[in-house]
């Protein structure tokens, strides 16, 4: 019986090898005035989600078994196997779960929800999102999005961890951290959860997240009055000199000097923030910053000994992260239970879940 990390992934590949499937569909997602610079952007896109074989891939084979020990339930043991096998093989050859699911379809149907006669563009990738009500989804909420973005966060909510027993969320009452506020979805849904008696603190410093991100609270006001939007970016220490290019929700950190850039920010630390806020605690941790999770939780490391909140980290931006993220945690000693989910048909949301309920 085959039960090693290394074993389970070498069978999957191989029984994945010889699948010959079709491009998955191309939504409209993107609008721009240009239907040359549409067409180019589509073109870009159909790149993106033709994952080609990564052979570097191989060399990470040896350094996931930390993690698959980790795993603490057959679903995110399974998962992992998965998503290696697929950043291997591409989707030439291999689906991941989300696209049995009725993924595309069911994201084509939240588009009755969304009125595109107003509108605000994600500059400057130019995607453009509509004005969405999404009482009809069980949340009290109206806000510019995209059909994608709200069933990744309202409908599949993969800032919750669900699987039988296990279920791990921000609940009411309590302390959020929200790195990576974006455009205020995931600020107005931990919102929803933690209620009148909770407090979201939702980091976004990117001016054009920040313009959508205004907009979608001051169309909330029943819930924005417990969120505070820290424009600032996390990183180990504070006062660090961050550079920036605005990309949207693409946008990424430097911390030497690039020859190009848009802006220039000084960085806050988790545990730096938590003191001068005199926080009494955080039930809840997420985070979703283009590559700069190991950073912020090494300037987290104090907060989360002492308050030992639930984690909500996503890993898919590098392969690195898939190991480092999860070693560092473990390495604090806390007796984490660690778990995994993965909410798109592509190699983007995958969310390591950390918690000791």
């Amino acid at each position: 019986m085959k039960n090693t990390f290394r074993e389970l992934l070498e069978e999957e590949i191989e029984s994945n090898r010889n699948n010959d499937f079709p491009p998955e569909p191309i939504r409209d997602a993107v609008k721009t005035k240009s239907s040359l610079k549409a067409k180019l952007l589509k073109f870009v896109f159909t790149l993106r989600g033709q994952l080609k074989k990564t052979p570097e891939i191989e060399e990470y084979f040896s350094r996931f078994d930390n993690l698959f020990g980790l795993l603490a339930d057959s679903h995110s043991k399974d998962l992992l196997i998965k998503l290696v096998a697929f950043r291997k093989l591409g989707q030439k050859k291999y689906r991941l779960p989300r696209f049995y699911d009725r993924f595309h379809e069911n994201v084509d149907d939240l588009k009755k929800h969304i009125d595109y006669a107003t509108t605000v563009k994600v500059e400057p990738n130019r995607w453009v999102m509509g004005l969405a009500n999404i009482k009809p989804l069980g949340f009290d909420i109206s806000l510019y999005s995209t059909p994608i973005g709200i069933y990744v966060d309202f409908v599949l909510q993969q800032y919750r961890y669900k699987n039988g027993n296990t279920e791990i969320k921000a609940n009411e009452g309590d302390v959020v951290l929200d790195l990576g506020g974006f455009t205020g979805d995931t600020a107005l849904y931990f919102s929803h959860l933690v209620g009148a008696t909770g407090k979201v603190f939702s980091f976004e410093f990117i001016p054009s997240n920040l313009k959508i991100l205004e907009k979608n609270l001051s169309l909330n006001n029943h819930l924005s009055s417990n969120i505070k939007v820290v424009k600032r970016p996390v990183w180990i220490k504070p006062g660090l000199k961050i550079y920036f290019t605005d990309k949207g929700p693409a946008s990424r950190l430097k911390t030497a000097k690039p020859l190009k850039f848009d802006g220039m920010c000084e960085s806050v630390s988790i545990d730096d923030f938590v003191r001068s806020e005199k926080l009494e605690k955080v039930d809840f941790i997420k985070m979703d910053i283009e590559g700069a999770e190991l950073p912020a939780l090494k300037g987290a490391e104090s907060t989360i000994r002492r308050f030992k909140p639930n984690l909500a980290i996503a890993v898919y931006h590098s392969l690195d992260d898939f190991v480092n993220i999860p070693a560092f945690i473990d390495s604090l000693d806390l007796k984490y239970r660690f778990y995994l989910d993965h909410f798109t048909t592509g190699k983007n949301e995958t969310i390591l879940y950390c918690t000791q309920n």
